[in-house]
Order: structure tokens, then sequence, then C-alpha cells
């Protein structure tokens, strides 16, 4: 089971079916559930699979663990968020941008 109770318990995967269904593909990203409970930050695509005579057959969904990337990028939001904080709290000062070998 992919889903949290919660997701589950608000028709969450119903709704990505219709929405794949009616669309042809669905795709988010979101937090899902391994085997052993733990939560993991996926990529989720679900695709509606037709016959050559355009009749529904299923669906084919591809999801992949991306936790390390949405620490990544979380980590580097909260750097640029700390930086930002910093440089509002300073009343006064000057700042310089230089190249590698220290000129401007």
């Amino acid at each position: 089971m992919f889903y949290p109770r919660e997701a589950i318990d608000r028709g969450l995967p119903r709704e990505e079916l219709e929405r794949a269904t009616a669309l042809g593909r669905f795709g988010e990203e979101g937090w899902r559930l391994r085997m052993d409970g733990s939560t993991f930050w996926a990529s989720v695509v679900i695709t509606a699979l037709h016959d050559p005579q355009g009749r529904f057959m299923g669906f084919a969904k591809v999801t992949r663990d991306l936790t390390e990337r949405k620490r990544q990028v979380d980590t580097l939001r909260h750097s640029e968020e700390q930086f930002r904080l910093l440089i509002e709290a300073v009343k006064d000062y000057a700042s310089f941008m230089l190249d590698l070998e220290g000129g401007g």
C-alpha cells in the first residue's frame, strides 16, 4: 500500500485514477508509504492504457523515490531563508561581489 491512511480516507487513490482516466495521465509528488511503513517523497505518474481500438485496459503506474532530492531542496531552502533573515537583520552593511582572484 503506497498511501498513508489519511490519503485513503480522503479518497486520494480513487481521485488519482479518475483524473488519469479523464486526462489520459496523472502526475504529482507527495508522501507515500513503503512496505515497512516508513514514508518517502515520491514522484507518481499514472497513465491510462487503451487497446488499439481505444478500449480502456487499465493503468500503468510509475513511482520514483525522490526523498533525497526533497531533503536537499528543503535544506537549500532553509539555508536561503536563514541568509535572507541575516541580511534583513543587519542595519549598516555593504555588499561586495568578488571574483575568484578577489577583484570586483
